[in-house]
């Protein structure tokens, strides 16, 4: 049995998706994001197919192995196991990117009133 576990592949897995998010999105995540969301009309989410594209789009693995990836990918980022990636779950791979932090992080207590 097969497996593919991101343990070791993340860091590749992440650089190779900001290289391609530079590169064909401008470095906008969020526009990134969207264009793969449209590829098999998940509700704002990205599903496998878009998936499979999006690790092909950034040569994640190849033809033989891009199936793994696509489980592996979504068996830790689909955390709702819904079978697709929200925008939160993609954001989450990419968290110690500082856009990516701005748009998706929230500082403790930002729900909360001011007492007064």
């Amino acid at each position: 049995n097969k497996e593919l576990s991101l343990g070791d592949q993340k860091e590749e897995l992440t650089t190779k998706i900001r290289q391609l998010v530079k590169e064909k999105f401008d470095g906008d995540f969020r526009k990134g994001f969207d264009h793969y969301d449209r590829i098999d009309e998940e509700d704002s989410k990205i599903g496998s197919f878009a998936l499979e594209q999006l690790l092909a789009d950034a040569k994640v693995g190849n033809f033989l192995t891009r199936t793994l990836w696509v489980e592996g990918v979504m068996k830790v980022l689909d955390k709702d196991k819904d079978g697709a990636i929200s925008w939160d779950e993609f954001a989450s791979i990419l968290e110690d990117n500082p856009q990516t932090k701005e748009e998706t992080a929230k500082e403790p207590g930002d729900d909360l009133s001011p007492d007064k």
